[in-house]
């Protein structure tokens, strides 16, 4: 039922491109039901390690996702994480005897799974981390395909067991000597690095004053810098097979395909990354804006398809640099900074367009554009509030041609279109300025996807 919840809540949010499946038979029942059955049936079990409990907790909280029911989220993986807690499943010591192959691949599959959706949700939602990968005693999934493994034992043919070391570079290029599962493996790895990162780099934040004692008693030795850390892994990112950077066209061929997504998948993952240091390292307004440009670029690259099979994930992706925007357009700026800001900000309307069939996404594109008009007309405001000051003169047939220009809907979302850089009047430049806290307000709503109720 909770797999059937989540299906149901993908195939009505347009993840389905495969033409043999008729979608419009799938969409009942609704999958509000399959969610509520689950539901019924999983709070009748008491807590005990049958993976199928933990799984349907795991697969509950995807689902809770999709539909923007984050409390449920925080809920079931709460769920999930206690019995992990009472059982000691972070030790595979501790995992029920007389287990098979297929079982045990599965139990590792499905831990660092988790883990990776309890890093992601942490960041996304200003949460803390509860399951510490250095505090784990879990292997990695074999890198075998399902078909390649049973109760007895792996195949023993090279390519069926063929694990991606990236220091190989491009010996592995052909997906018919990998796994997809070498894919989900890295975006562990990135995962792991995450986490890591928003460690060490978390004196930089506001703690608790008591604590501050701590960093004498425990200095930080490490000369870890952000620089060298992206350097590392986009030097990792770079030495994958290339089977796991190019996000193709959706063929509808399973194998196939679970490359592209894997590539879609670690493309996000190394995105969320470089925000992540972005974040918890601070940098200038150019470098925010800079990083943040790329990494919208580099998902408008990625096929629309696999933006929908990302799905939900992918807005919240999104709402990540949302913040890091908000929080720049709370600085002191002037017009360069702005204008940087905007590009951004035009690009990103072209990236929630192709999510406007997304069940969470209520509208994300127009209602920043509305925010974008909404700041240009403030901005306009200013510059004629200035004009005036300055030269005791009242608006020319020019500006107002520009106010009216600014005031009419978007019609395309190109940064070049006449909602683009070139709508600012650059004759009138302000000095450095700050939006008032009610645009800011706004703004931060614009990438809530959760429901409020």
């Amino acid at each position: 039922m909770a797999v059937c919840a989540l299906v149901s809540a993908r195939v009505r949010d347009g993840a389905v491109f495969n033409p043999q499946w008729n979608t419009h038979t799938l969409q009942e029942p609704q999958p509000e039901v399959y969610y509520t059955a689950a539901i019924q049936n999983v709070g009748h079990s008491s807590p005990r390690t049958d993976i199928n409990i933990l799984r349907a907790h795991a697969v509950l909280a995807l689902a809770a996702i999709q539909d923007g029911k984050i409390r449920d989220m925080h809920e079931h993986l709460g769920r999930y994480h206690a019995i992990v807690a009472m059982e000691g499943l972070h030790d595979e010591a501790n995992w029920p005897k007389g287990m098979g192959v297929v079982e045990t691949e599965e139990r590792r599959r499905l831990f660092w799974s988790i883990y990776t959706l309890d890093v992601f949700t942490s960041i996304v939602w200003a949460g803390v981390i509860r399951s510490r990968e250095y505090q784990s005693s879990v292997s990695y999934p074999t890198e075998a395909d399902d078909d390649m493994f049973d109760d007895t034992g792996f195949a023993s043919t090279p390519a069926s067991l063929g694990t991606v070391n990236t220091s190989l570079g491009q010996e592995y290029t052909n997906a018919n000597n990998i796994s997809w599962m070498a894919g989900r493996n890295f975006v562990v790895d990135l995962y792991r690095v995450i986490e890591h990162v928003m460690m060490r780099f978390s004196a930089q934040r506001p703690r608790a004053q008591r604590l501050i004692w701590i960093d004498e008693v425990l200095q930080d030795e490490s000369l870890l810098s952000r620089e060298a850390v992206r350097n590392s892994v986009m030097q990792m990112y770079a030495d994958l097979p290339q089977c796991l950077k190019e996000t193709n066209p959706i063929t509808s061929k399973p194998r196939v395909d679970r490359f592209g997504f894997q590539a879609a998948d670690i493309i996000a993952t190394v995105q969320l990354l470089r925000m992540v240091l972005l974040s918890a390292t601070g940098a200038s307004i150019s470098e925010k804006c800079q990083i943040a440009n790329e990494v919208v670029n580099a998902f408008i690259a990625i096929p629309t398809a696999y933006h929908h099979a990302i799905s939900v994930p992918l807005l919240f992706h999104l709402g990540v640099i949302g913040q890091i925007l908000a929080t720049t357009l709370g600085e002191p700026l002037d017009e360069n900074d702005y204008s940087s800001i905007r590009y951004v900000m035009i690009s990103m309307v072209q990236l929630l367009s192709s999510l406007e069939g997304l069940h969470a996404s209520k509208g994300a594109s127009q209602r920043l554009r509305d925010q974008i008009a909404r700041i240009d007309e403030y901005m306009t405001s200013q510059r004629r509030s200035t004009t005036a000051q300055q030269h005791g003169q009242h608006l020319t047939p020019l500006h107002s041609t520009a106010q009216q220009r600014l005031r009419k809907p978007m019609q395309e979302t190109s940064p070049y279109s006449a909602f683009g850089p070139s709508a600012i009047d650059e004759t009138l430049a302000l000095s450095p300025f700050q939006l008032p806290a009610e645009l800011l307000g706004d703004f931060t709503q614009i990438f809530d996807f959760a429901q409020l109720s």
